[in-house]
């Protein structure tokens, strides 16, 4: 906060909420910190974002999830401590800085009239509706029959871009990304 890269953007009581002063310094801060708390290098980190980036933006999917799990996977298991953190929102929270690094509108539990959508990234082209479930808690399966039964994308049907549902499986011991499904329109 003293040093500028954080500024209050809400008072609650005796407490503040702190947020990023603007866009650069958030996408600055967080190209900074992604590297450590993925303990990668930063050419590989760069690289890894990138193929991210790239194959996001062509709805390269297969592509695009294998560097989404290349720098997941590299996620310190030290950073994962099981009796403090439910893995899912643990995940949740790499997978929206990542692609937030990218340079993607991204929304965490987006709220719509069936509930809150985990994670919604918006490209040039395409806006990606991503619901995220443990293995053990119904997995990639699951995460497809919420998006349909909740009629998640449906919010996003008047815009031009086109409307991508997918369901990705994480692994409740920590690993990363499991595989990953598409939601087939019926």
């Amino acid at each position: 906060y003293q040093s500028g890269y954080l500024t209050i953007k809400g008072v609650m009581g005796e407490s503040y909420r702190l947020g990023f002063p603007n866009r650069e310094v958030k996408k600055a801060l967080l190209e900074l910190v992604v590297p450590n708390m993925l303990n990668a290098n930063k050419e590989e980190t760069e690289n890894a974002i990138q193929g991210l980036k790239q194959h996001f933006m062509l709805g390269n999917l297969e592509e695009g999830v294998t560097c989404l799990k290349q720098l997941i996977a590299s996620t310190p298991y030290s950073t994962q401590k099981k009796e403090q953190f439910v893995f899912e929102e643990h995940f949740r929270f790499i997978i929206k800085n990542l692609f937030y690094i990218c340079g993607f509108n991204v929304e965490e539990e987006k709220q719509v009239a069936g509930g809150r959508i985990d994670l919604t990234i918006e490209t040039p082209d395409i806006i990606y509706i991503i619901e995220l479930k443990l293995r053990n808690n119904g997995g990639k399966e699951a995460a497809i029959k919420q998006i349909q039964d909740r009629q998640y994308l449906e919010p996003f049907k008047a815009d031009k871009r086109e409307v991508v549902g997918l369901g990705i499986e994480l692994d409740e011991e920590g690993k990363g990304v499991l595989d990953w499904e598409m939601v087939n329109e019926e």
